[in-house]
């Protein structure tokens, strides 16, 4: 295995030369995307590179890393990646098979003055979508800096009223399952930081006005609520400094 990834490495420097950076790296950009490459030889490679190697921002490490996780479910029998052409092919026969209900089209938010960037509409990333358990034209959605949005059209149109919190970031919801007029949100951005977490809010109007329920997690990010399907009074929150449990409707939270 070693000789193989050496032969490997010695031919992609030499295939890659006009690419490389100052530690000598191969273009990863261009192995990402050559169909003739061993997945497994590359990521060898890759963690072999970075092995004694500081993580900073805007290195490269993350995007090939991203790649790795989509292409471990893609990869064939014979441990190589999918062209562009298996993929087409894949997607075309996917979608020859999806029925009328599978289609989809993007529903928002999409309004000019809150998700436009550099002329493009309904740029921004969402980080939860949440369905009332009841109804299903209602649905909810946080964004990681741009607050919890409703719809209560089944998605067509969208409204939120959180700018006022002292975080816009949501990351998680969880509707009461015996009072879905009780709603939690989940504070913080989990993926990125773009929004600091302060814990729980609750809402006890179907989500038209929230409080603090966040004792003993005001400074974490909520990245997951489970709610007790039979006592709704006890949850559960994945946050980023560990698992918290309420028992009183979220007012207090202990690990």
């Amino acid at each position: 295995a070693i000789l193989t990834i050496s032969a490997l490495f010695l031919a992609l420097v030499s295939f890659c030369q006009d690419f490389q950076d100052p530690n000598n790296d191969p273009d990863w950009s261009s192995l990402m995307q050559d169909p003739n490459v061993d997945f497994e030889e590359v990521k060898a490679l890759f963690n072999e590179a970075w092995a004694n190697r500081e993580v900073t921002k805007g290195c490269g490490y993350k995007p090939f890393k991203r790649w790795e996780m989509l292409m471990e479910t893609r990869v064939d029998e014979e441990g190589k990646i999918p062209s562009g052409k298996d993929m087409m092919k894949a997607h075309f026969h996917l979608d020859q098979q999806k029925s009328l209900a599978g289609n989809w089209q993007s529903l928002g938010p999409i309004l000019d003055e809150v998700t436009t960037r550099d002329g493009i509409r309904g740029v921004g990333r969402m980080n939860y979508v949440a369905f009332h358990p009841t109804d299903p034209m209602i649905v909810f959605a946080g964004a990681p800096s741009g607050g919890l949005w409703r719809s209560y059209d089944g998605g067509y149109n969208w409204e939120s009223n959180t700018d006022d919190l002292p975080t816009r970031g949501v990351s998680s919801i969880g509707f009461d399952p015996n009072n879905p007029d009780i709603v939690y949100i989940g504070t913080g951005d989990r993926d990125a930081n773009d929004s600091p977490g302060m814990g729980v809010f609750k809402s006890v109007d179907g989500g038209i006005s929230w409080t603090a329920s966040n004792e003993g997690i005001e400074d974490l990010t909520v990245g997951d609520i489970a709610i007790d399907p039979i006592n709704s009074n006890i949850l559960l929150a994945a946050t980023s400094g560990g698992m918290y449990r309420s028992e009183d409707g979220g007012s207090t939270w202990g690990l």
